[in-house]
């Protein structure tokens, strides 16, 4: 599983739902995806999926950490038509994919806006921006990630 995910041992919540790629789909592990009506952040490929690809790196003699990485691992691009994809629309605490270099930070209980076509957060509401949580750690302008509640469904947005 991604480090982007975090499940206290005392507890933490998060929802999830499994999606097949269209043809030609393809989703990156830790970034957003708008599926149907929902905003989820891709999680793994499902562990079939996750089998049947290590099974053909080894096949192939590749190891880990050089061709092949593997699903889960956070920017590991996933392609195939058919493949069932984990992707979570909600959880207490998530680290999001964040604009950077932009003068924009975050600090812990600001409004967490996702930009809709730059498919990055921002604590700044732009018209066009869809509200998906709320920070829960102090993020740099420079930082890649922001650790959040998130709230990725569509409808349930204000």
């Amino acid at each position: 599983m991604p480090d982007i995910l975090r499940i206290l041992p005392t507890g933490g919540t998060y929802k999830e739902f499994k999606e097949a790629l269209p043809s030609g789909g393809t989703v990156t592990i830790g970034a957003f995806a708008l599926v149907r009506d929902t905003y989820a952040i891709a999680l793994s490929a499902a562990v079939a999926a996750e089998q049947a690809a290590a099974a053909t790196a080894m096949a192939a003699g590749i190891v880990a950490g050089t061709a092949w990485a593997g699903g889960g691992i956070v920017g590991t691009v996933i392609t195939g038509t058919g493949t069932q994809i984990c992707l979570v629309y909600e959880a207490e605490k998530i680290m999001l994919p964040k604009k950077q270099a932009t003068g924009e930070a975050f600090s812990v209980g600001d409004d967490v806006w996702l930009d809709t076509v730059a498919l990055l957060v921002s604590p700044i509401a732009v018209s066009g921006y869809l509200w998906v949580g709320t920070c829960q750690k102090a993020a740099g302008d420079n930082d890649e990630r922001v650790l959040c509640s998130f709230e990725g469904n569509v409808n349930s947005n204000n």
